[in-house]
């Protein structure tokens, strides 16, 4: 820095402290994050949501919730979130010791602000296109707790999920992967399965709302894909999983919920442009999840189940390409899209736009088209939504 630079740069930063006290400005590096960009597009998120009837859940890994150190990241973005819900009560306000049938409107209306336990119990290794067994077997033990800390989060805990719900969400989504954890028969170890239900009890021990579905098995590396091939060697592996997940959970209360897939792409992991096979053997796995929790009958049998478009998307070619599965409960089916747009805002290395750190009426536009496009499927296809996965990065000006 040149001479005559520096003293220009003492003499604002002189200004600046005398003018706040020194009390605004404790580091440089404080001011240069985007946390009120961030607070608006929370904001506006949750306040499209809740004039279009749909649930939000943030996926986040730290972004906003430090785990290890149960503190908040980005200051003023849960407030900013929170202000869309005042006085929602935890849960649904029914009597937690039993199941109380509630319609999956009534269930999408209820959970209010959601959060995912993301990076956590869906930590995997799993390659399909590999015959390498993932560095998760190779340099662990491969206990849950393995697995449960490989992407970088800690171990989950009640206290946890308590903080969650102090800060004032009451739904959470809870990303199951289960590909490293199923036998040559296809049986869930039991290890595994004792710590996906010790951790739901976490969350409805709590009073909220506990979405348990199938992640990374489906999606790039996954084994599952919406393809002919696929539905034909691993329909039977699908249903054999459901069925072992339905059956340990039959008995939990109306807060449970269950969702089907994610993000399930065709054999050449199309994002955009799926042909009309793939958006029809979306609609065949949904149809087995449905069929397949129904017949393991208790409070299964009207359970609000979460279905999803192809890929989770929320275009126009996914929303209009996807049908209702039958079901032999009536009023019972969640729709779950997934929504990062604007990604010049939301993304730290989208390659195809020009990345900024600052919220624009602009961006407000592009998410008024998408909640109108989604709440107009909504009404269409006759379900409820939820918006299972949104977020924007931390970034810095």
């Amino acid at each position: 820095m040149k001479i005559k630079e520096y003293a220009l740069a003492v003499t604002f930063s002189a200004v600046l402290s005398a003018l706040s006290g020194c009390a605004a400005l404790s580091s440089a590096s404080e001011i240069l994050w985007n946390d009120s960009d961030r607070a608006a597009y929370f904001r506006y998120v949750n306040q499209k949501a809740r004039e279009t009837g749909i649930t939000c859940f943030v996926w986040d890994c730290s972004t906003l919730v430090i785990r290890s150190e149960l503190s908040v990241n980005s200051p003023g973005v849960i407030p900013a979130i929170m202000d869309n819900f005042p006085g929602y009560p935890v849960g649904n306000g029914k009597d937690d010791s039993v199941f109380e049938e509630e319609s999956a409107a009534d269930a999408v209306h209820n959970m209010k602000a959601g959060w995912n336990l993301g990076n956590t119990l869906d930590s995997t290794s799993f390659d399909r296109n590999s015959d390498d067994d993932g560095w998760i077997v190779k340099y662990t033990d491969g206990t849950p707790a393995d697995y449960e800390t490989a992407w970088g989060q800690p171990v989950t805990t009640p206290e946890l999920i308590e903080y969650v719900k102090s800060l004032g969400f009451n739904a959470v989504r809870i990303p199951v992967t289960w590909a490293e954890h199923l036998d040559e028969n296809d049986k869930v170890d039991s290890a595994w399965m004792d710590r996906v239900e010790e951790v739901a009890g976490y969350v409805l021990d709590a009073g909220l709302y506990c979405i348990i579905n199938v992640h990374h098995d489906n999606g790039s590396d996954g084994w599952q894909h919406s393809s002919a091939e696929s539905f034909s060697e691993y329909s039977s592996r699908f249903e054999r999983l459901w069925l072992q997940i339905a059956e340990r959970f039959k008995d939990y209360d109306e807060r449970l919920l269950f969702s089907g897939m994610n993000e399930i792409l065709d054999e050449s992991n199309e994002w955009n442009e799926p042909d009309s096979a793939a958006l029809a053997y979306t609609d065949r796995w949904n149809s087995l999840f449905v069929s397949t929790v129904r017949k393991t009958g208790g409070n299964n049998l009207s359970r609000n189940l979460i279905v999803q478009t192809y890929a989770a998307a929320n275009s126009s070619a996914a929303l209009d390409g996807f049908s209702v599965p039958e079901d032999s409960a009536e009023n019972h089916l969640i729709l779950e899209v997934h929504n990062y747009n604007p990604w010049a805002f939301t993304s730290s290395n989208a390659t195809w736009t020009t990345m900024t750190a600052v919220w624009t009426s602009e961006h407000e536009a592009v998410l008024d088209d998408d909640f109108a496009r989604i709440s107009g499927a909504a009404e269409r296809l006759g379900l409820p939504v939820i918006i299972g996965e949104y977020n924007a990065d931390r970034k810095k000006y």
